[in-house]
């Protein structure tokens, strides 16, 4: 699923954050849907039954607006954000965001005002 260069983490009960480096916005897409795609064909054997594996994904790229320092803190907040978009949307889905208009504006501003803002584009779900 993931590519040599990439790194997997657990993050938190059932999150994971997933690192793609040498990635930009527009691979990112591709990459969420062959990580579900994967997960969706290839069940767990649990006593000879197939136990169905799904995921609710976030994805941001770094810099989340381009031509800006990487801020962690940040990318990670608008992840986050994702990840309960796509639960929100029913799970087994994704949902990205990329910097929109304006660049990152105001530090600490949640992910879902700076996406009222225009300041976040998002994609997917």
């Amino acid at each position: 699923m993931a590519r040599n260069d990439d790194l997997m983490v657990r993050w938190g009960g059932e999150e994971f954050v997933w690192l793609c480096r040498n990635t930009d916005a527009a691979k990112g897409p591709q990459l969420c849907e062959r990580l579900l795609r994967q997960l969706r064909d290839n069940p767990l054997d649990v006593d000879g039954k197939p136990l169905p594996v799904t995921a609710s994904l976030g994805f941001v790229p770094l810099p989340v607006w381009p031509g800006t320092a990487t801020d962690w803190d940040t990318a990670l907040r608008i992840a986050d954000y994702a990840v309960y978009c796509s639960k929100d949307a029913g799970r087994d889905a994704w949902t990205g965001f990329v910097g929109g208009e304006g660049g990152p504006g105001e530090a600490g501003v949640a992910p879902a005002v700076l996406e009222q803002q225009g300041k976040l584009r998002r994609v997917g779900a």
